[in-house]
């Protein structure tokens, strides 16, 4: 098994995603909060060992930021608070997808892979 690892992507990212190594399927699942009794089912029924299985987790850029007196543009913060919030929004990701690397120590018959993947609007 390989070691689990989360790699972000962003447009600046060359991500260059598929095995060179005959027999080693790569299998892609989106996950967000409660997707882990889909994934379970789905490496249960379908996915077969030795499969590579590539987690994906999908964000948006942070723009706004929600406040007491509603959604407030993240331009409008200092640095400094606008780095906190931003740090706390990553540290809030990388929580949700350590379930995820949990499972991976559970069923080391499959190669694991995880990527969050920002979108640019």
């Amino acid at each position: 098994m390989k070691s689990p690892e989360i790699v972000e992507i962003d447009d600046n990212s060359k991500c260059c995603v598929g095995s060179t190594d005959e027999g080693i399927v790569d299998v892609f699942f989106a996950v967000g909060k409660n997707d882990i009794n889909v994934l379970k089912w789905a490496l249960n029924h379908v996915v077969l060992p030795g499969n590579r299985i590539l987690l994906v987790h999908v964000y948006s850029h942070i723009a706004y930021i929600p406040t007491l007196v509603g959604m407030l543009s993240i331009g409008q913060l200092s640095r400094q608070k606008m780095q906190i919030y931003i740090n706390e929004e990553n540290t809030k990701r990388r929580n949700l997808l350590q379930k995820y690397i949990s499972l991976s120590v559970l069923m080391p018959k499959y190669w694991w892979t995880q990527c969050l993947l920002r979108v640019i609007q």
